[in-house]
C-alpha cells in the first residue's frame, strides 16, 4: 500500500509488555484518524486483514512468505532448496508453457486470486507434489478431485 493520501496513515503499534514482536514488521492502517481492520507489511506494503478474532496469525503467515522481507530475519533454518539438490534443467516446449500460463490465468480469474499467488513458495510446493503424484500415476486416468483434500 502506497501512502499517497493524507487521510491514510500507517502508524506503528504502541509497544506494551505483551506486544508481539511481529508488530516490528507491520503498521496499523488509519483512515481519517479511524483505525481500520488492516495492517500493512513494512517490507512489501501488502494489506492484511487484522481483527481481534485472528490476532497476529495473518501477520505471522505473511512473514513466512514475504518475498521482500530481509533474509537476515531468517531463523537460521536451512531452506528446502538447501536440503534438496536442484532439479535438472530441461527444455520445456512453448506449447506446454502457454498451456500452464493459460491455466494459471484461469485459476486467478475463476477463483478470484492474485496472479502473484503462483509465485509463492507454498504454491510451488503444491504443484511439485501434484506433478510428482502425476508421474507415479502416469499410466492411469485420475480424477483431480480424488487427489485434492
Amino acid at each position: 500500500m502506497k501512502q499517497e493520501n493524507d487521510s491514510v496513515k500507517l502508524v506503528p503499534k504502541k509497544k506494551k509488555l505483551n506486544t508481539s514482536e511481529l508488530w516490528d514488521h507491520f503498521h496499523q492502517v488509519f483512515v481519517n484518524n479511524q483505525q481500520q481492520q488492516y495492517v500493512s507489511c513494512n517490507s512489501c506494503k501488502v494489506l492484511l486483514l487484522f481483527t481481534s478474532a485472528n490476532g497476529t496469525n495473518n501477520m505471522k503467515t505473511h512473514l513466512k512468505s514475504c518475498s521482500k522481507l530481509d533474509q537476515t530475519i531468517s531463523s537460521g533454518q536451512k531452506s528446502v532448496t538447501e536440503f534438496y539438490p536442484s532439479m535438472n534443467n530441461i527444455h520445456i516446449p512453448q506449447r506446454i508453457k502457454s498451456a500452464v500460463l493459460r491455466a494459471c490465468s484461469e485459476f486467478a480469474a475463476i477463483d478470484n486470486r492474485a496472479f502473484e499467488t503462483m509465485a509463492g513458495d507454498g504454491f510451488k510446493i503444491l504443484l511439485q507434489e501434484i506433478f510428482d503424484a502425476g508421474r507415479v500415476l502416469n499410466r492411469s486416468s485420475l480424477d483431480v478431485d480424488a487427489l485434492i483434500p
